[in-house]
């Protein structure tokens, strides 16, 4: 179910513009791929390449849902990799991703938290909570 006519996008990540080429996706600081989308006149908005190919494929995204990569590689798009997960499943998701050791090295750790979220394949929110002793 398309979300916008003028771009698609393929079951192996990629988006399509309007002159039917794939486009070029940039990388954010948080380890998300996003590309420019221009709907008619005015200023191009940066959109969520793994939210788009989501919606593209399976309508629009569940209310209060977040689009979850079940790998953990938030660069592999492919419409397989993509699941809607509600807040706390993500976190639950993401929480069985580390061993009670590495909660202690985190909580002990002077790094910053989007250093450790990368180092660790989790989100920022998750190293907060663990150096805030909401979780583990």
């Amino acid at each position: 179910m398309p979300t916008s006519t003028r771009y698609k996008a393929t079951l192996c990540g990629m988006v399509i513009g309007p002159r039917k080429h794939p486009l070029s996706q940039t990388l954010k600081p948080n380890g998300y791929l996003h590309f420019s989308k221009s709907e008619g006149a005015g200023k191009p908005n940066q959109t969520l390449s793994h939210r788009f190919i989501y919606e593209f494929f399976k309508g629009p995204i569940p209310d209060r849902c977040d689009i979850d990569h079940i790998d953990g590689n938030r660069t592999n798009n492919r419409i397989s990799n993509l699941q809607a997960l509600t807040p706390k499943e993500n976190v639950q998701k993401a929480l069985g991703k580390l061993t009670q050791w590495q909660a202690d090295k985190i909580r002990r750790s002077t790094s910053r938290g989007v250093d450790l979220a990368n180092e660790y394949g989790v989100s920022q929110q998750i190293i907060c909570n663990i150096k805030k002793g909401r979780n583990y």
